[in-house]
């Protein structure tokens, strides 16, 4: 299940939330209020910072340096228009815009929690995935040394490198894109849109077959073998009791069988 959704109230809130962008326009108040409530708390205090511009060049990113989610509302209008187009669907534009914001928004918490739980900050479903998100996140903010460390500084370039060129089949994006479209996907199932519902559906089960095409590895081995850092994740706590599914939807090392028929059929709710 998502991080972000975890009572029947915070669901119909993005219910409300579709209903009032039929009709109304994405502002930095809007913003303001959806990431407030949306974001990982701790007692009530939200646990991550935002920045909210009118204007800039970045549509939404969460940034770790800054533990911030960085917003344009020029960007994210013209990614929602671009992006509601090229979906040949028969609701309308801007019933298909609502659900692609609820995406962007809940995409880059995911990416937020991830930060949380590498920094043990929110509690994780297993070391291994900690560890995971705390070196992945660590790798593409790296520290500023006083003293040069050409060697290590080398090495971090090289991994990020190969991390940025194919970062979406990577472990941080598959992971926050399974976990905001199966939130995305039941919210359209709860409304009765069938077509938003399988679109989402089919969005996620392509990002939950990442790292299991060539084998049964799994995401988190496959992203640290093909970033040249698999020593790094063997060093990792691998110590895993979850179930299959549980494994295949956090990116772990899964069964033969298990990953035949993720790749063979639909993976059902």
């Amino acid at each position: 299940m998502s991080n972000i959704i975890k009572t029947k109230e915070q669901l119909q809130t993005l219910k409300d939330t579709l209903s009032y962008l039929k009709n109304h326009e994405i502002n930095k108040a809007f913003l303001e209020e959806i990431l407030t409530y949306l974001g990982p708390k701790n007692n009530g205090d939200l646990l991550i910072n935002y920045n909210i511009r009118e204007k800039g060049i970045i549509t939404a990113q969460f940034v770790p340096s800054t533990n911030s989610i960085n917003i344009s509302i020029n960007k994210i209008n013209s990614w929602l228009e671009n992006n509601a187009q090229s979906f040949e669907l028969n609701d309308n534009d801007n019933i298909l815009k609502g659900y692609l914001f609820l995406y962007v928004i809940t995409h880059e918490i995911e990416h937020a929690y991830q930060y949380l739980i590498g920094e043990s900050i929110i509690e994780a479903p297993n070391n291994i995935l900690k560890e995971a998100y705390k070196h992945l996140m660590d790798l593409l903010n790296p520290p500023k040394y006083i003293l040069p460390h050409p060697i290590k500084q080398t090495r971090g370039a090289i991994s990020t490198f190969l991390y940025k060129a194919r970062q979406n089949y990577y472990l941080l994006e598959r992971n926050a894109n399974i976990e905001s479209m199966d939130l995305i996907s039941n919210l359209a199932k709860e409304e009765g849109k069938k077509e938003i519902y399988e679109l989402f559906l089919k969005m996620r089960d392509m990002f939950l077959r990442c790292g299991y095409i060539k084998s049964n590895m799994g995401s988190i081995e496959e992203t640290y073998r093909e970033i040249l850092m698999y020593d790094k994740f063997k060093k990792f706590t691998h110590e895993i009791d979850l179930s299959e599914e549980d494994k295949m939807r956090l990116g772990l090392g899964i069964s033969e069988e298990a990953r035949i028929r993720i790749l063979s059929k639909k993976n059902k709710k």
